[in-house]
C-alpha cells in the first residue's frame, strides 16, 4: 500500500474560490491523501465552504481554526505539525492542480534510493482575465538528483533551477530538524523554508512536468498592494535571506558552497536590508546594520565579481560613501 500523504492548504477570506481548488486535491488519482485545511480567521467563512466540499468528498480530511489572524506562515507550520502522512506538500487554497501532480512527485520521491526527502516539480500560471497560460519548467531536473544537496543548495542560490511552488518533504526530515515557515513574514517565507530543508536533507529529486497551477485573479494580494505593503514585503524578503544564510553557513560542509554562502548570499541580504532601511526612511535602523557589517565580509564578494560584479561594486560604494548610498536609496521608494 502506497504511504499517507498529507496536502496542507492555508485559507484567509477564499470562500469563492476555495471550493475549487479544493475539488482539485480531492481529484487526485493518489489514493492515500489527507486534506488538511486550516484557516487563518477568516471573515467570510471559508472554513465552512471548506468543509461543505470536503464532507462530500471520500477524502480524509481535517479542518483547523485559528482563533486570530497569524499569516500564512503560522498556517502552514500548524498543518505540518497535525500531519500524518510520511511525505506532505503544501498548496495555495486559490490554487489548482492536474490530477496526476501527487502521483508524479510520489512516484519520482521513491524511484531513488534512498527514498528523496525533497522532490520538486515545475509550475504553470494562468491568467484567469485572459486565459493565458505560461509553462516554467525545472530547469536540468535529470542532473539536478545527481548532486549532493551542498551542490543542488549552491544551485538554487545562484539561480541554476526554477523554484518550485509544489514540493514533496518527507515529513521526519522536517520535522527532526525544527525546520518552520518563520510566522509574521509576509514574503521569501517559501524560499527560506526550502532552503533549510535542502542543506539538512540527504538528496533532492525532481521532475520537468508542470502540473501545479498558480492562479492569477483579481483578487491576489500581490496585484494590489499599496506602498506601505510593498515595502513590508520587501523588508520580510530581506530578512528571509539573512535568516537563510545564517541557518545554512554553519552547516557548510564544501568549499564551493561556502564561497558562494559568504560570497554572494550574504552580501545579497546585507544590500536587500540597507536598501529596505533606506527605501522606508530609517535612517537609524541603517546605522544598526551598517554597525553589524564588517567591511572584510563583504569585500568578499570579489571572489564571486564574474557572477555578480554588482555586489562588489556596492561594496565599494557603500563602504566609502554610506550617507550619498542611503540617500540614493531613499529616493528609490517602492
Amino acid at each position: 500500500m502506497t504511504p499517507l500523504i498529507s496536502i496542507i492548504v492555508p485559507v484567509y477570506n477564499l470562500r469563492t474560490l476555495i471550493a475549487k481548488s479544493l475539488e482539485s486535491l480531492i481529484a487526485q488519482d493518489y489514493k492515500n491523501l489527507e486534506i488538511i485545511v486550516v484557516d487563518d480567521c477568516s471573515s467570510d467563512n471559508s472554513a465552512d465552504e471548506a468543509e461543505i466540499c470536503l464532507s462530500k468528498s471520500s477524502r480524509q480530511y481535517k479542518i483547523l481554526r485559528h482563533e486570530k489572524n497569524r499569516g500564512v506562515s503560522a498556517a502552514r507550520n500548524t498543518g505540518i505539525k497535525v500531519a500524518q502522512g510520511e511525505f506532505f506538500t503544501v498548496f495555495d487554497g486559490d490554487d489548482l492542480c492536474d490530477s496526476n501532480m501527487i502521483t508524479l512527485l510520489y512516484t519520482k520521491a521513491v524511484k531513488i534510493l534512498p527514498h528523496a526527502d525533497i522532490t520538486i516539480c515545475g509550475h504553470r500560471t494562468l491568467d484567469e482575465t485572459t486565459g493565458k497560460t505560461a509553462y516554467y519548467p525545472i530547469k536540468n531536473y535529470e542532473s539536478l538528483e545527481k548532486q549532493t544537496t551542498q551542490e543542488a543548495v549552491a544551485a538554487r542560490i545562484l539561480n541554476r533551477f526554477e523554484p518550485s511552488l509544489s514540493t514533496l518533504y518527507k515529513t521526519t526530515v522536517i520535522r527532526s530538524n525544527n525546520i518552520e515557515y518563520t510566522e509574521g513574514c509576509s514574503a521569501g517565507e517559501d524560499g527560506e523554508f526550502f532552503l533549510k530543508a535542502l542543506i539538512v536533507s540527504n538528496n533532492i529529486s525532481a521532475i520537468a512536468d508542470t502540473p501545479y497551477i498558480y492562479v492569477q485573479h483579481a483578487k491576489m494580494g500581490s496585484w494590489n498592494m499599496k506602498r506601505t505593503i510593498r515595502a513590508k514585503r520587501y523588508r520580510d524578503n530581506a530578512y528571509a535571506i539573512m535568516r537563510t544564510y545564517q541557518f545554512i553557513k554553519p552547516l557548510v560542509t564544501t568549499k564551493k558552497l561556502k564561497k558562494i554562502v559568504d560570497c554572494l548570499l550574504f552580501p545579497e541580504a546585507c544590500f536587500r536590508l540597507l536598501s529596505a532601511a533606506a527605501q522606508n526612511g530609517n535612517k537609524e535602523e541603517f546605522l544598526t546594520i551598517k554597525k553589524s557589517i564588517s567591511p572584510l565580509a563583504l569585500l568578499r564578494s570579489r571572489h564571486i565579481f564574474c557572477i555578480k560584479p554588482e555586489y562588489f561594486l556596492k561594496s565599494l560604494f557603500f563602504l566609502a560613501m554610506p550617507s550619498t548610498y542611503f540617500s540614493h536609496y531613499n529616493k528609490r521608494r517602492i
